[in-house]
């Protein structure tokens, strides 16, 4: 059971990794990008484009999509973005959504591994098993 756990935590790691590394425009340096990218996320925020389940917001979202919608995703139900999957598995989500983690992201990779995704956030997130939605 602990290795499977192991297993799905490193294969979601993966994804995360391959997905969301930063690409920079050349010639340009890492504060000017991570200043740009916070502006463009301050912005979306202002206008209720932004909602991330994250502590510290996703960058995934800004590059992909509109805006973020991953909170409201994980109260429906539906699995958030690759980064956040990752982040919310090392332990770096909103503590006031753990119960909707493991549904969330086992409506990802699959139902089968709902029950190991809850000890996972168990784990990390030192909220019950039977807690979790």
């Amino acid at each position: 059971m602990e290795q499977k756990t192991l297993w799905i935590g490193l294969v979601l790691i993966s994804i995360l990794l391959v997905s969301v590394v930063p690409m920079m425009m050349p010639g340009m340096d890492r504060e000017t990008y991570v200043d740009g990218m916070d502006q463009f996320r301050q912005d979306l925020m202002s206008q209720g484009k932004f909602r991330c389940c994250l502590e510290e917001p996703c960058s995934y979202c800004l590059k992909k999509e509109e805006g973020c919608e991953c909170m409201d995703k994980l109260f429906d139900g539906k699995h958030p973005c690759g980064e956040c999957i990752g982040e919310i598995l090392e332990g770096h989500g909103n503590r006031f959504l753990t119960k909707y983690f493991a549904s969330a992201i086992a409506e990802k990779v699959g139902e089968q591994h709902l029950d190991d995704l809850k000890l996972i956030i168990s784990e990390k997130y030192g909220v019950a098993v039977d807690e979790q939605v």
